[in-house]
């Protein structure tokens, strides 16, 4: 699952259990109505878990879903995919079964997970009033939610890493795999490990000015030859431990997307940099020996910063149809990008977050998610074709 989602789902989730214990204390409050009766009393607070995961769902799956929706129709009016539907049924009918029974065992494991925080919730929320109202010797009921969620809440955790990495590497290799020779056939992906960590450096030596970095975490790897030039993608993320004011710490996001190099066939002293001027990215860090220029085109420059040593093999590279495809990639996706090209390689940073991950409480072929993969990983094929194509013939 999503690192966020699952963050957002517990947010969500304890707020929805908030309201939920707002409204029993209300009716507790009637509680001579219902007397002392053990069973009705148990029905009571139970009737309110349901309504707290009521809420719940309807604050976190509907919404998600309709924001989902929104974005699809938003990448469709944009853009033509036309055999992606055929690409998208062919893996479906190929693989669904196979990951369904992973996923729901999964997405099972979650939902009884937070059935037992809600229960223990509850039986916290209940127990305090009755020692309250009643004092002690009167919480047997609540006692007894509480046990039941304990037992819940521990047993969804039995082997759960494992699971989900089973569920990870099997729709890696058999949708992400399949996904990608549909783009090109010279592609190939794995998972990435400790060995990728020499591509990571080419990330420092590119100079793209993020924060330092104090742990990171290898996701993905694609790579092959693509028209005489090496590619090389690594999707990563990197992370701060940082200390607030307060002395109180916790890792902050330097970046969470993808780094992708191409080297083409060209070396020599040529230095460029196109940096997107956007929330994540660093656009006012400078490269030694270069300094900033501007292009005719307005609206270009007022979305990215470019910085060369050579303006004349800059404005040769940085052509209109190369402008308008990095400018019309950050418009239409919301997604910041950085280029920078050194020694004849071509480094890319693509801003995009979490790439290539299933999310247990959606179908595994989910096709809002693959359409947003396939058509942002095609964009990013051509961007390193067009350019690669340019550096070569310099």
């Amino acid at each position: 699952m999503h690192r966020k989602t699952e963050k957002k789902l517990g947010q969500k989730f304890v707020l929805s259990l908030a309201i939920a214990a707002v409204i029993a204390e209300l009716i507790n409050i009637n509680r001579n109505i219902i007397g002392e009766m053990p069973i009705i009393n148990i029905l009571s607070e139970l009737s309110i878990l349901c309504f707290g995961i009521y809420i719940w769902y309807k604050l976190v799956i509907e919404k998600d879903r309709k924001k989902y929706k929104h974005k699809v129709e938003s990448i469709q009016n944009r853009i033509k995919l036309i055999d992606f539907d055929n690409i998208y049924n062919k893996l479906r009918k190929e693989h669904r079964e196979y990951l369904e029974k992973k996923r729901i065992s999964i997405r099972n494991r979650l939902l009884v997970r937070y059935v037992g925080i809600a229960l223990i919730s509850t039986s916290i929320v209940f127990g305090v009033f009755d020692l309250i109202t009643n004092g002690l010797g009167n919480g047997k009921g609540c006692l007894a939610i509480g046990v039941l969620g304990v037992i819940a809440f521990l047993g969804s955790l039995i082997d759960e890493q494992e699971k989900e990495m089973e569920y990870r590497v099997a729709y890696k290799i058999r949708i992400i795999s399949n996904l990608l020779k549909t783009i090109n056939s010279k592609l190939t992906y794995r998972i990435a490990n400790d060995d990728d960590e020499l591509l990571l450096s080419e990330y420092e030596y590119a100079n793209f000015g993020l924060m330092p970095y104090t742990t990171l975490e290898y996701i993905d790897r694609i790579e092959g030859n693509i028209d005489g030039n090496r590619l090389d993608i690594l999707e990563m993320r990197l992370e701060e431990d940082v200390t607030d004011e307060n002395g109180k710490g916790f890792n902050f996001e330097v970046f969470n997307g993808m780094l992708a190099k191409v080297q083409t066939a060209r070396e020599g002293t040529f230095k460029l940099k196109v940096s997107s001027v956007g929330i994540h990215t660093r656009a006012g860090i400078y490269e030694q020996g270069c300094r900033k220029i501007k292009l005719d085109n307005s609206v270009f420059m007022e979305n990215f910063v470019v910085q060369t040593n050579e303006k004349i093999l800059a404005t040769r590279i940085l052509t209109s149809d190369v402008m308008a495809m990095l400018l019309d990639y950050k418009v239409k996706y919301g997604i910041d990008l950085d280029i920078a090209i050194k020694d004849g390689n071509i480094y890319f940073l693509f801003y995009t977050g979490d790439m290539f991950e299933p999310d247990a409480l959606r179908d595994s072929m989910n096709k809002e998610e693959l359409l947003i993969d396939y058509s942002t990983l095609k964009m990013v094929i051509e961007l390193m074709q067009k350019i690669g194509a340019i550096i070569t013939e310099l």
